[in-house]
């Protein structure tokens, strides 16, 4: 599926959960979970000096939007597509989300990748901008193009 096919996905997805009637118990975890991330998100942040790491939603609608039309694109480990809500890093460079125990796999991009957008898979990219990005209970970790990052960066939403 191409990105232009997961971002018109991930728009659906988005309208559609906006009204979605969840049972409390399952928003409460989602919550707890998602609080979790927040935390480990400020942790990383501050032991990597990260600048950038955006807690407050991103550019919007688009922004998410586009995050999740990358994250369609990877693959979860077996604890997050069988356990409850919990939080999950995912490392785009490698297509991977994974739950907290699973994040400490070494796991390298292909070396014949180093020019590919990590958010939309673009190539021939010269300069990237890293972002560590906050979507609920998943920290999204990778390299932007500049269509990507002003996309998805809360600093263009001005």
């Amino acid at each position: 599926m191409t990105f232009d096919e997961r971002l018109e996905l991930a728009r659906t997805i988005r309208a559609r959960v906006k009204d979605l009637e969840v049972p409390a118990w399952f928003e409460d975890q989602a919550n707890a979970a998602a609080a979790e991330a927040t935390e480990i998100t400020r942790e990383l942040a501050g032991a990597f000096g990260w600048d950038d790491v955006d807690l407050d939603g991103m550019n919007a609608e688009e922004g998410a939007a586009r995050t999740l039309a990358a994250l369609l694109d990877c693959m979860a480990c077996p604890h997050l597509r069988r356990g409850g809500p919990q939080p999950a890093l995912a490392r785009l460079a490698v297509r991977r989300v994974d739950c907290l125990r699973c994040a400490h796999t070494v796991c390298r991009p292909p070396s014949d990748e180093v020019d590919r957008c990590d958010w939309c898979g673009a190539r021939g990219v010269q300069r990237f901008q890293p972002a560590a990005i906050q979507l609920g209970m998943t920290l999204v970790i990778g390299d932007r193009c500049r269509d990507c990052s002003t996309a998805t960066s809360s600093r263009s939403a001005a």
